[in-house]
Formats: structure tokens, sequence, C-alpha cells
């Protein structure tokens, strides 16, 4: 098989993106006369993205080492999805030897510019099989994702019913017991809070300096990093 290195930047149009500033994918546009990479998001051209990680191609051959032991090397499936907004952790696909295999690290770590060592004579459409695995990959993640509001929606629907039925220490333990989400209950925290802020004022003598503090001048003085606080008291309201 004929091997060799090839650049991004000359494959560039097309491609997937994924902005991390947004937890989007988007599809390059090009280059700028700078060498930013342009993009655009539902046919829209995307303004005032921080970062722009070029995804590989379904099939693209990949070496992935940063945050391994092992490096990873295999043919590109994708990114697991959902994504949120923002993040710069994201899980990969890797088809390895006939397994799927996944890496989760910061977004960088799959830019095609730098994971997409070789190219194996890339074929101008991924063969059948691979298209069924990324396919049926993101089939998984819908399902997941359902399954989550599925467990969400139940176990409300459960506890109200417990409150109903007077069952709220039995619903407790069975749902820890099956490691299911439990009830949600609100808390009323009560926090002791202290800051130590300096000031500088013109005076004769110390006495002359405090007597010249105002309430306004400490609170212009104040910052969020110079505040300390301790939890004093935790209750559950009835």
């Amino acid at each position: 098989m004929t091997q060799a290195i090839v650049s991004v930047l000359e494959d560039l149009p097309g491609r997937s993106c994924y902005l991390p500033d947004r937890g989007v994918i988007a599809e390059a546009v090009g280059l700028t006369p700078s060498g930013q990479t342009t993009v655009s998001v539902d046919g829209q051209q995307a303004e005032d993205v921080s970062e722009v990680v070029v995804l590989p191609r379904l099939g693209e051959s990949v070496w992935i080492a940063e945050g391994r032991e092992t490096p990873l090397h295999g043919r590109w499936i994708g990114l697991r999805t959902p994504l949120t907004a923002p993040t710069w952790q994201v899980t990969a696909r890797v088809l390895c030897d006939g397994a799927v295999l996944e890496h989760t690290g910061p977004a960088r770590v799959f830019d095609a510019r730098t994971v997409r060592m070789i190219a194996e004579s890339t074929p101008a459409a991924p063969d059948g099989d691979l298209q069924a695995v990324a396919q049926l990959a993101a089939m998984l993640d819908q399902q997941a994702v359902q399954h989550e509001l599925w467990r969400a929606e139940f176990a409300e629907a459960a506890g109200h019913k417990a409150d109903e039925m007077d069952l709220c220490g039995q619903f407790d333990d069975f749902m820890h017991e099956w490691h299911l989400p439990g009830r949600k209950r609100s808390f009323t925290i009560l926090v002791d809070t202290s800051q130590l802020v300096s000031l500088t004022v013109e005076a004769e003598t110390a006495g002359d300096a405090e007597e010249l503090l105002t309430t306004e001048m400490v609170k212009a003085a104040r910052s969020v990093d110079s505040l300390s606080w301790s939890v004093s008291r935790t209750y559950r309201e009835q």
C-alpha cells in the first residue's frame, strides 16, 4: 500500500471542524491571507471564532500519542456526541485492528494537522463498512441521550409518587441501591463571610485615618478574590 505524508491545508475545504468555544461542528471554508481557518455553521460563515480544530476525514489514518502510554494508530471514525458548549475536552473514536477504541482529551489533540501523520492512499469516499460503523456510533450516542432523559423523567415521576404514598425513605434507599438519581430537595445554607480590604488614606495620625474611612471607600476596595467564607450550617427545607 502506498503511504505518503499529506498536507491537510491542501485538502482543507469541506473538512469538519470542531469549535471548542461553541461546542459545535462546523465546515472548513478556506484560509485567510493571514493563515486563519474560516468556517461555516449551518451554511453561515462563523465570526469571532477563538479556536478551530480541523478534524480528520472519516477513514483517514491517525496517530494519537498525547495523553496515552501507547499511541493510538488507526482509522478515524469521529467525535462522540452530543457535544456541549463550551468544552475543550472531547472523546474521539478510532477503528484499530477491527475494534472501536475511544480516547478523551483536549480537542486540540485531535486536530488533523497534528494527529493525521500518514494518509494511506486516502479514498475519495469511505468504504461501506466504515461508514456503517460511524452511523452506528452516532445512533448509539443518540440512544444514550434518550436513555438519560428517560432516567431523569422516571426518577422525577417516581419521586412524586413516593411523596404521595409517604415512602420517601424507602424510595431514596431503592434509588441509591440501583444507582438511579434520587429526589432533588431544597437546602438552606448559612455561610459566614469575611474579607480583608487594604486602603490607603492620607492623614496625620492612625486615628485620623480611621475616622476618614467611609462605607463607600470600603465597598470600592472590595474584591471577590480576597473574599473568604465557610459553611456555618446546612438544613433541609420542610
